[in-house]
C-alpha cells in the first residue's frame, strides 16, 4: 500500500505513521518506516500513543507541526486509527491519508467524521467487496480471475 501511494503521489516526500505503543505497533512502525525509506520517502518518525488512550489531540498537533506529505494510522483498530485521523484534522492537517488496515469506510466516518477522512486511501474491507453483494465486486472478481487464473480470496 505504501508503494502504491508513493508511486501515485510522487510529490509527497515525507511519511508519518501513528500507532499504538505496544509490541505489534512498534513492529508495524519499524516495518512501514523501512518500506517508506526504501521507496525514497523520508520518514519523520512514528508517533505512538498509549493503547488505552481516548484523546489523541497532542498527536494531531504534532502531525500538523511536522506536516508530512503522507500520514498513516495503523494497528490501533477502528477506534484508534479513526481517532488519529480525526485529531490530525482537528489540528489543521490536510495532507494525504493512508489506511493500511482493513477498517470499513463507514466505520471510520462514524468515528472520525467524513471531513476528517476526506481523500483517505485505504485497503478495502472484504465484506464491502463481496462478489455476492455488489455488481462492482462481481466485475472485480472476474477481472482478478482473468488476470491471475483463479480466485484465491485475496485481501483487497
Amino acid at each position: 500500500m505504501i508503494a502504491y501511494v508513493a508511486k501515485k503521489f510522487p510529490d509527497k516526500k515525507t511519511f508519518i505513521e501513528v500507532l499504538p505503543d505496544r509490541k505489534d505497533g512498534r513492529a508495524f512502525g519499524e516495518l512501514h518506516e523501512m518500506i517508506a525509506k526504501n521507496l525514497g520517502l523520508t520518514p519523520l518518525g512514528n508517533l505512538y500513543y498509549a493503547p488505552d488512550a481516548t484523546d489523541l489531540s497532542a498527536i494531531g498537533t504534532k502531525i500538523k507541526q511536522l506536516n508530512p506529505g503522507l500520514l498513516s494510522a495503523h494497528g490501533g483498530g477502528p477506534q484508534s486509527d479513526s481517532m488519529a485521523f480525526k485529531a490530525a484534522y482537528a489540528a489543521g492537517y490536510r495532507g494525504q491519508l493512508l489506511g493500511p488496515a482493513t477498517i470499513p469506510g463507514g466505520t471510520m466516518i462514524a468515528i472520525a467524521g467524513a471531513d476528517a477522512i476526506e481523500g483517505l486511501i485505504s485497503i478495502g474491507w472484504p465484506a464491502e467487496f463481496d462478489p455476492a453483494t455488489t455488481e462492482y465486486a462481481r466485475k472485480w472478481k472476474a477481472d482478478y480471475i482473468a488476470k491471475f487464473g483463479k480466485w484465491d480470496f485475496p485481501e483487497l
